[in-house]
């Protein structure tokens, strides 16, 4: 940022090119982070970014470049990401959900901007289930809560939240319908709230996030295959143990058994990363990406 600062200063780029740019990063970031894409290269990347970058023509053309070959998320890996991420948490991590939040609300809202530095992140169903949301949630209401609970279709952003507290969904309802937020306007034209309701909202809210941060890649860019549909796999080699495999369950089982040996905290960070696939329920077992 300070040599990119300095190129302004001296007038080697635009204003509109250092805007250009900061978009660029907050892109790569913002994408990575939701996808769990591992984060200790950065300090690396960043590092030489701008020395990489100035190879190019432009300059906000070469950080495109240089961060488009770098595990850079495509829209699908992105859109799936951000449906099933636990984005809620304590200290930083709230605040980075908060500031997702935000800017979907800013794109929804383009001409008329609520002022939402004195928000704060709402769950829609609470974090302590009341019996009328264990009524509401029906016979699966427990994994419904906790693989639904921080992502991003049951969260929102509000003024009310001491009164909304752990209230049922009609008068939250009620109370959400008087927001001015746009984050916040189709949740008073449902009519109840439930796993099919979060499921619908966070891919609605996954379509407006691939858009906010759109795929910036160089089109034609080769891009890694994100699925596995018609394949079969033979050979796993995890932490540089091999196994023979004959099916992706198999490939599922083993990574997770040797996941598991490297400790609690590590289980822990896999299951708020891929909440769908991996969680403490022990209702039914989920099965293998496709």
């Amino acid at each position: 940022m300070l040599n990119l600062f300095e190129d302004r200063g001296a007038g080697r780029v635009s204003a509109s090119d250092v805007v250009e740019i900061l978009d660029i990063i907050e892109n790569f970031i913002v994408r990575r982070y939701v996808c769990g894409t591992i984060r200790a290269e950065l300090n690396e990347l960043f590092t030489a970014l701008h020395r990489n970058a100035t190879r190019f023509a432009r300059l906000p053309e070469g950080v495109r470049e240089v961060l488009a070959s770098r595990n850079y998320p495509s829209d699908e890996e992105f859109f799936g990401s951000i449906q099933t991420r636990k984005l809620y948490g304590a200290g930083e991590v709230r605040d980075r959900a908060k500031f997702i939040l935000e800017r979907l609300e800013r794109a929804q809202s383009e001409k008329e901007h609520v002022e939402t530095s004195s928000l704060s992140i709402e769950h829609i169903m609470p974090q302590t289930l009341t019996e009328w949301w264990r009524t509401q949630l029906g016979t699966s209401a427990e994994e419904t809560h906790e693989l639904y609970l921080h992502t991003i279709g049951n969260l929102t952003l509000t003024g009310y939240n001491s009164e909304l507290s752990n209230a049922d969904f009609p008068r939250k309802r009620e109370l959400l319908s008087q927001s001015r937020l746009a984050l916040n306007a189709k949740l008073a034209e449902r009519e109840s709230w439930n796993r099919e309701e979060i499921e619908s909202r966070g891919r609605a809210l996954a379509e407006q996030a691939v858009r906010v941060w759109g795929d910036f890649s160089p089109e034609g860019a080769a891009r890694r295959s994100l699925t596995v549909r018609g394949t079969s796999p033979h050979r796993l080699v995890v932490l540089g143990q091999a196994f023979e495999v004959q099916t992706w369950q198999d490939v599922l089982r083993l990574t997770l058994q040797q996941i598991t040996t490297l400790g609690d905290d590590v289980t822990t960070q896999l299951m708020e990363e891929f909440p769908r696939h991996v969680s403490k329920s022990t209702v039914r077992a989920r099965p293998a990406p496709s």
